[in-house]
């Protein structure tokens, strides 16, 4: 019988798993996403709020729950998942530390300080990798849209417009991110006037970017009127759209005018449902593969510097 890795989550809030349902085969919690893989065991769950650790751990079955984070108490864990709030990041996975797993997995971002990310690459022992959830990059569709991009499948790309809102750092972190995933260093232009939709430190923003040849049109709306996030990605023989919240996929494709023949038209060649229901579990499948020794589509610690120089830069 194979031995399970041990995992620990540290904050049992909504992501952690509180908002999720064993009953549905949908998964978008940590808890939930480990507890269908069959090379995690969930063990522990830290919380310093009370109620939250008491319905959490009945609602997982997790028999071991305390209200902070103690070497001494812990048995050996494997990975630690972080899903405190943002603000105590840093001394959540510090504290993961000396637990001594062999990953600490947290949520994003890891902090918006970029002194914070500095301290924590100094104080992190060798041996403990540490990761970060951004799952767009375990989405099929996104790791297959990135080979897609380096092979010019659907010829060059040509430029990418999204939108988004609620929080720059909150939500339009996903992006960036994914920017960085798919096409490698992004160069800042220029950014709109801050639209404070969602928290007072975290206006949202229009702004462009480039990356080589190609340009990257990101705009914004009022979280307190809809929801949005949004990508279209126009390349030199297709157009593929994501849209309803990353809900639905349409492809465009080329059609010959037969008035005007020295240009081309497009249309809707067909439509598909953006699968999204499975993301979370293919980040924990990711993270087995790490602990394969597997290269994996997950953003590091270095990849999360990346992203937040270009947050302040936008912000600044």
């Amino acid at each position: 019988m194979k031995k399970l890795k041990r995992v620990i989550i540290i904050g049992c809030g909504k992501i952690a798993g509180l908002t999720d349902t064993s009953s549905t085969h949908h998964v978008y919690t940590h808890a939930k996403a480990l507890k269908k893989n069959t090379f995690f065991n969930l063990v522990s769950c830290v919380d310093k709020n009370k109620k939250n650790l008491i319905r959490f751990s009945r609602k997982w079955s997790i028999s071991k729950a305390s209200l902070n984070v103690s070497q001494k108490k812990e048995k050996k864990v494997d990975m630690a998942v972080i899903c405190t709030p943002t603000k105590i990041h840093k001394t959540s996975i510090l504290k993961a530390f000396n637990l001594k797993p062999k990953l600490v997995f947290c949520e994003k971002p890891i902090s918006n300080n970029i002194l914070d990310l500095m301290e924590i690459i100094k104080k992190k022992p060798k041996g403990i990798s540490l990761l970060v959830n951004y799952n767009r990059r375990s989405n099929f569709f996104y790791s297959n849209l990135k080979k897609n991009i380096k092979r010019k499948k659907y010829g060059e790309l040509r430029s990418i417009t999204a939108e988004y809102n609620k929080g720059l750092i909150n939500n339009g972190s996903h992006l960036i991110d994914l920017f960085h995933f798919l096409l490698g260093n992004l160069i800042f232009i220029a950014r709109g006037k801050p639209i404070f939709d969602f928290n007072k430190n975290d206006p949202s923003y229009s702004f462009l970017l480039k990356s080589g040849k190609v340009s990257i049109n990101v705009n914004t709306g009022n979280a307190k009127d809809f929801y949005l996030f949004n990508l279209k990605f126009i390349f030199s023989k297709k157009i593929i759209e994501i849209t309803e919240n990353e809900k639905k996929v349409n492809y465009f494709k080329i059609k010959k005018k037969i008035n005007y023949k020295k240009y081309n038209d497009l249309i809707l060649e067909k439509s598909e449902k953006f699968k999204k229901e499975t993301e979370f579990a293919e980040v924990y499948n990711n993270l087995e593969s790490k602990f394969k020794g597997k290269k994996v589509n997950l953003t590091n610690i270095y990849d999360e510097i990346k992203n937040q120089k270009l947050i302040k830069k936008i912000s600044r």
